[in-house]
């Protein structure tokens, strides 16, 4: 396996970012798993030294937590942000579309409560709800290196998150870099990276069961991937910027494919990282699509087909054409 392991990166060294071959080139009765970068660590390491990547992830953070009239979601999202977290160079910058008066002091509350050596920025402003133009205001009062789009109802349940996110957000070629995010209380996986099937984006994995090694370990290893989640993404502050940020007339749905999506048409690739597991209370927040909601998304997906039909009806470059394009678990047609 070791050996395995440091040819494979050499011979990616060699070949570049070619396309994705559908071919089966090697093949043993075992299951070989490709990415062994926390076994090896020490060919891991020597593979960024060849290519002159960092070796520690360094930078500061820059949280950026759309939210309103939720301040009990929110506080847990932030504390546990402050108390689970061993990497300390962050900044937290919530942006409020628009809570009560009552809410709004309980957020200014919490902020005042802070320990100082966290910045703490919290902007007010009330608009309708659009989840991209929150998250470029935030970013535009960043101070980072990095800007880690974090939804208000994710729970943070490991210390070196923020480690294992800019080790893979740091490296030149990196756009977006997500996370394995599990449903609250259990072990079912709610993202696991984004794929195109034949109803459009998905979460891959998507309320698989966690405790089960699925294809080439995709829900353990580190992969290159279409896309990632919104919950919780990071990306180089230049590399937002340059991209032009989310698109607003997205305001709900699909706002972060299609950011992954620039992102790989500037030449960036987009990384799944399990080494950092969150809990996702999923639509705690806004509740679910109906209604007016529901047109609305409808719209949005519209809109988000209308652009990138060519690159929808082209398929997804990291999932093999003899998988079933129904699942995004990989099952075979």
């Amino acid at each position: 396996r070791r050996n395995l392991y440091d040819f494979v990166l050499k011979a990616v060294e060699i070949a570049g970012s070619a396309d994705h071959i559908d071919s089966v080139l090697f093949h043993r009765r075992s299951i070989e798993p490709w990415g062994q970068e926390e076994r090896f660590d020490d060919l891991k390491r020597a593979a960024y030294g060849r290519r002159g990547w960092p070796l520690r992830p360094r930078g500061k953070v820059s949280v950026v937590i759309p939210s309103k009239d939720n301040p009990g979601v929110l506080s847990d999202c932030i504390h546990s942000v402050m108390e689970a977290s061993t990497w300390q160079d962050f900044e937290i910058i919530v942006v409020d579309n628009g809570s009560s008066a009552k809410n709004r002091e309980r957020i200014e509350r919490m902020r005042d409560m802070l320990r100082p050596e966290h910045r703490f920025l919290y902007h007010y402003e009330p608009m309708e709800f659009n989840f991209s133009r929150m998250c470029n205001i935030g970013v535009s009062m960043a101070s980072g290196d990095y800007v880690l789009l974090l939804n208000d109802d994710i729970e943070i349940t490991q210390e070196d998150w923020l480690e294992k996110m800019v080790e893979k957000a740091q490296l030149p070629h990196v756009g977006a870099v997500g996370v394995k995010l599990l449903y609250p209380a259990s072990r079912a996986i709610q993202h696991a990276g984004i794929t195109n099937i034949r109803l459009g984006p998905a979460h891959k994995l998507q309320f698989r069961d966690d405790r089960t090694d699925y294809y080439f370990l995709r829900n353990r290893l580190a992969f290159d991937v279409l896309g990632v989640t919104g919950a919780c993404l990071m990306v180089k502050k230049e590399v937002y910027e340059k991209s032009g940020g989310l698109n607003e007339d997205l305001r709900v749905a699909f706002n972060d494919v299609d950011f992954c999506l620039k992102l790989r048409r500037k030449g960036y690739l987009n990384i799944f990282t399990p080494f950092a597991e969150l809990y996702h209370y999923e639509s705690k927040t806004r509740g679910m699509e109906e209604g007016e909601k529901m047109k609305r998304f409808q719209h949005e997906v519209d809109l988000f087909r209308t652009k990138w039909k060519a690159d929808l009806d082209a398929g997804d470059p990291y999932f093999n054409p003899n998988f079933s394009l129904d699942y995004s678990d990989y099952t075979i047609k």
